[in-house]
């Protein structure tokens, strides 16, 4: 397994990997857990997924097994979004609970968001532990290239 950490600017250098993302993600999300979430045929893909996201993808074998999207806190998306938690906060977007979220969330250079972690579960037991260990140490890596010392983390 390696962490491959893939922006907007560098996306076709990773082959399969990020589109490979986005479809692990609609068949864990969309498929298995029945979220209603923006999706196609084969891809999960959100108002938060926009050039200014990073991801962390975990590949095996040439393949997508596992990833995280991260957003700073500071980015201000397209139309009314802002990044996932503080949307989920204010109401700008439904289905996250208001108890998971803390009450006042951070708009700072020192923060990131990382949401949409995810991992075949198909993997071995071992070897999905293992993946999400790899993601949240490319998270962390992520957030120090972005100056950011705190990850807000959806899992």
């Amino acid at each position: 397994m390696h962490t491959h950490t893939i922006d907007w600017t560098h996306s076709y250098k990773a082959g399969p990997l990020l589109p490979g993302f986005f479809e692990l993600r609609k068949r864990e999300f969309v498929d298995r857990k029945q979220w209603q979430l923006p999706s196609t045929a084969v891809a999960e893909w959100d108002m938060y997924d926009t050039p200014a996201a990073v991801y962390i993808i975990v590949e095996m074998d040439g393949q997508c097994v596992g990833g995280a999207r991260i957003v700073s806190t500071t980015h201000h998306g397209y139309g009314p979004y802002t990044y996932m938690l503080l949307d989920a906060q204010k109401g700008t977007i439904s289905g996250i609970p208001p108890e998971m979220l803390p009450a006042n969330l951070p708009q700072s250079n020192a923060v990131v968001e990382a949401t949409r972690f995810v991992v075949d579960p198909s993997l071995p037991r071992r070897e999905v532990l293992r993946a999400y260990a790899m993601i949240v140490e490319g998270v962390k890596s992520a957030a120090r290239a972005q100056v950011a010392n705190t990850a807000l983390a959806l899992m």
